[in-house]
């Protein structure tokens, strides 16, 4: 599709965006002469009719949502074999471009500012049970006045629902994404959360909290890996905020932020500190639990509303007159006791024993059916691969063990390996490749160079053998070349 084509009744203008979930347009509504958004999507979709008519379901309930910080959506339609929906129009651009243009990081309080507003819209989405479950700032649209609007709702969640890997990979923007979207789990509005303090770190720091040179990567660094505390990259960031940031990145939803809500609460707190009415007054020290206001916060978790009575059935009189009074719930000849709702309360003593019994000894069954060993054992054993460079056999070990045996000790230990690890095999490859720059030095006569890089190898690496071994060797070499007559001397690099 070009500009200047025709979709329907919308002429294109200009192609705003193309990624995975299809490309976007600024288009004419020729019907009224509006300048709307047009998202064209991927033609894979009409291929598959029910994911298509769980889309188009989706974005009919999404048209309900009605929220300044949430771009509405106008229209959708089929044309051909294109699927489309319309939707409104803002001018200024993407978040993303915004940060770019702006050197990747913005002023503490704009952050808070445009974070707030993104709250607000959230808040609201999640009172109607819908989840984002992709925010990133592509999908952050500014107005021409630069305030931000939440757009592609409910997109990732249907091609997630379905497996259909359009763009070839995981559904969602890894670097935004909660552990729990990646592995597959429940996700919540404390997905949203985590993703949001993504956001609000980078905005704040100038970078992402977790980077790695494939998608894999990164997506591990956001299971196992603890993020650089805000406040170290950026000393204007204040202590409670960075606190709230790592918060809201924590692993385990149920450890996290509670909700957007509480959030909302806390970051109005932290701006009127930043404007104080009363300067005498101190920073509210972080304690977010403070913020939470269980008759306000909203949860898509929450249980359904209960079903409205029914009509109250009519009594005859002679009926109601047949029941002999005071003795309703009497034993004698003319009343048997009641067996059958005696037997309906036994197996509800006998339901609730069962579920008890469960939640206590969850964790060691659980263990029993996998057949698993004992945590102390597992963690001996990864120790002892870990120690003779067994590395890949300790990575399947500690993950059991963290997989397993969930909040012990052994999990920590075995998540402290999992860091030593991945340090150590980051050591090593630079250690190699260090190695491998040394040999070239010393095939092609930079013996002086070799020696060099050696020597500040052996600060970085002093009780490696193998950099003592050749550091010996090099110099024994210099030796013999400089008491050699007529020895030539090493080419200058």
């Amino acid at each position: 599709m070009r500009v200047g084509e025709r979709i329907a009744h919308y002429e294109l203008l200009e192609e705003l965006g193309h990624g995975g979930m299809g490309a976007v347009f600024r288009v004419k509504d020729l019907n009224t002469g509006q300048e709307v958004a047009l998202k064209v999507l991927p033609p894979e979709l009409s291929l598959n009719p029910a994911l298509l008519q769980r889309f188009r379901r989706e974005i009919v309930t999404l048209r309900q949502l009605h929220h300044p910080g949430i771009i509405r959506i106008l229209d959708l339609g089929t044309e051909g074999r294109t699927n489309y929906f319309a939707m409104e129009y803002a001018g200024g651009g993407n978040l993303e471009r915004f940060l770019e243009h702006e050197g990747g990081r913005l002023p503490v309080e704009q952050a808070v500012e445009i974070m707030l507003q993104l709250c607000e819209a959230l808040d609201y989405a999640h009172s109607k049970n819908i989840v984002h479950r992709d925010i990133k700032p592509s999908n952050i649209l500014l107005t021409e006045g630069g305030h931000p609007k939440l757009t592609d709702f409910g997109i990732a969640k249907v091609v997630e629902a379905t497996r259909m890997t359009v763009t070839g990979g995981i559904v969602g923007t890894v670097d935004y994404m909660a552990p729990e979207q990646a592995e597959g789990r429940v996700i919540g509005p404390k997905t949203d959360v985590y993703s949001l303090g993504v956001l609000l770190y980078q905005m704040t720091t100038g970078r992402l909290p977790f980077k790695g040179e494939t998608p894999s990567e990164v997506i591990q660094k956001h299971r196992w890996s603890l993020p650089e505390p805000p406040r170290n990259l950026n000393p204007e960031i204040p202590e409670n905020l960075s606190k709230a940031i790592e918060d809201m990145l924590q692993k385990d939803p149920a450890k996290r932020v509670p909700s957007v809500r509480a959030l909302i609460r806390f970051l109005q707190k932290v701006k009127e500190q930043m404007h104080p009415t009363d300067p005498s007054k101190q920073p509210t020290v972080y304690n977010l639990e403070a913020f939470v206001s269980p008759e306000r916060d909203t949860s898509v978790e929450a249980p359904p509303a209960s079903p409205a009575p029914s009509r109250p059935t009519h009594v005859p009189a002679a009926s109601a007159a047949a029941q002999p009074r005071g003795r309703r719930w009497s034993y004698d000849e003319k009343q048997p006791p009641d067996w059958v709702g005696r037997l309906w309360l036994l197996l509800g003593l006998l339901l609730l024993a069962v579920l008890v019994a469960g939640i206590l000894f969850h964790g060691p069954l659980l263990r029993l059916l996998r057949g698993s060993a004992p945590a102390a054992t597992m963690l001996a054993q990864g120790l002892e691969a870990e120690r003779t460079g067994n590395y890949e056999e300790a990575k399947e070990l500690y993950r059991k063990i963290v997989e397993t045996y969930l909040e012990s000790r052994e999990a920590e230990d075995a998540r402290a390996g999992l860091m030593r690890i991945a340090r150590t095999t980051e050591q090593e490859w630079l250690l190699k490749r260090t190695m491998a720059d040394v040999s070239d030095a010393e095939r092609m006569g930079f013996l002086d160079l070799a020696r060099d890089w050696l020597t500040v190898m052996k600060k970085h690496w002093p009780a490696d053998p193998r950099v003592t071994r050749e550091l010996e060797r090099v110099e024994q070499m210099l030796e013999e070349e400089a008491r050699s007559p007529g020895a030539a001397t090493s080419p200058a690099p």
